[in-house]
C-alpha cells in the first residue's frame, strides 16, 4: 500500500503526502531490513519537511535515526536522535519525544557497555506510559532489559 501511495503521489503534486509517504515506505523498508532502500526515501524525507513544511519534520528525522542505527552507521544516529528529540520539544510533539528519548537510549546502549542508554529509555518509558503509547512503551522495557 504503502509503495502504490508512493507512486500516486509523485505521478500527482501532492507535496505533503508525498513526503510523509516517503518518509513512512522508508522505514518500513528499514524495519524489514531493506536499509539500503529505505536510506534514500528518508532522507528525501526530512530534505521536503525541512524546505515545504513543518508536517513530519521531527518524525522523519526520528525515523531516519532509526534506520541509520539498523545500518551500524556510528555517528547518524546520534544527530539525528538529537536533532528529532530539540524538533519534536520545540513543537510540543510529546509522542516524537518519547520515540526521539527512546532512538538516543538505543544508541547509547550500543556504543557503551556501561548501562548507557538507561536514563533515555526510562524517560522515553515515562512518556510513553503518560500519552498510552504502548508498543513504544515495550520497545523501551526490551531495552532497558537488555542492558540491566
Amino acid at each position: 500500500m504503502l509503495e502504490t501511495g508512493w507512486k500516486r503521489c509523485q505521478d500527482t503534486d501532492l507535496p505533503t503526502n508525498a513526503t510523509h509517504l516517503a518518509g513512512m515506505l522508508g522505514y518500513a523498508y528499514a524495519l524489514v531490513g531493506r536499509v539500503g532502500d529505505g536510506l534514500p526515501l528518508l532522507e528525501l524525507a526530512v530534505r521536503e519537511a525541512e524546505s515545504t513544511s513543518r508536517h513530519f519534520h521531527s518524525q522523519s528525522v526520528i525515523w531516519l535515526g532509526e534506520a541509520h542505527l539498523a545500518a551500524g552507521r556510528a555517528d547518524a544516529p546520534l544527530r539525528c536522535g538529537e536533532d528529532g528529540l530539540r524538533l519534536a520539544s520545540d513543537r510540543h510533539e510529546r509522542g516524537n519525544e518519547a520515540y526521539a528519548l527512546r532512538l538516543l537510549g538505543a544508541v547509547a546502549a550500543r556504543e557503551r557497555a556501561d548501562g548507557a542508554g538507561e536514563d533515555y529509555l526510562v524517560r522515553a518509558l515515562a512518556l510513553a506510559e503518560e500519552l498510552g503509547m504502548r508498543p513504544l512503551a515495550a520497545h523501551c522495557r526490551r531495552g532497558l532489559a537488555a542492558i540491566r
